[in-house]
């Protein structure tokens, strides 16, 4: 599940025996917006595969369709990213992949800046988090939290405690 099992059963909402039932081995997969160069190393093996499947040349991707991959947000995961890629060798008229050979949809989120996700180094690597750096993130993501905690790299929980603990 994407969902946090241990807070569910804390706040009541999952039953604590199934959980035990159920809790054998947890894994935790990232999402693909959070594995950085990973996307075009699944892109490339996508790509392989399909152009295999539908007996085409190989393909490779193009200049741009490669930063936009890096900067999407992914937020249908690595589904999103493979169906993508087989529309794209499907229609594709060049041996190398170019943004209209991509879906509408995704294209369009890519060019919104608030579907991107920027590439900017985690917290962890920058140090703590100013209040004007979170004042800063909220006023892009004009008020909404989770939209700011996602383009500072933090848990919303993160940027809460930094707000509140400087009197926002």
């Amino acid at each position: 599940t994407h969902r946090n099992l241990d807070q569910m059963v804390e706040g009541g909402k999952f039953l604590e025996g199934l959980f035990f039932r159920l809790n054998i081995l947890s894994l935790h997969l990232p999402p693909l917006r959070e594995r950085g160069h990973d996307v075009l190393i699944l892109a490339e093996n996508f790509l392989k595969q399909f152009c295999q499947q539908y007996q085409k040349p190989p393909m490779g991707l193009g200049a741009e369709v490669r930063r936009m991959f890096l900067s999407y947000r992914w937020p249908g995961n690595v589904r999103e990213l493979k169906n993508a890629l087989e529309r794209a060798v499907l229609i594709g008229a060049s041996r190398e992949i170019q943004l209209p050979d991509l879906p509408e949809c995704l294209t369009a989120k890519a060019l919104n800046p608030h579907a991107i996700h920027t590439e900017k180094p985690s917290k962890k690597q920058k140090g703590p988090l100013s209040r004007e750096e979170a004042l800063e993130a909220l006023e892009k993501a004009e008020g909404n939290r989770s939209e700011a905690a996602r383009i500072l790299g933090v848990a919303r929980s993160t940027l809460w405690r930094v707000l509140n603990r400087e009197g926002n």
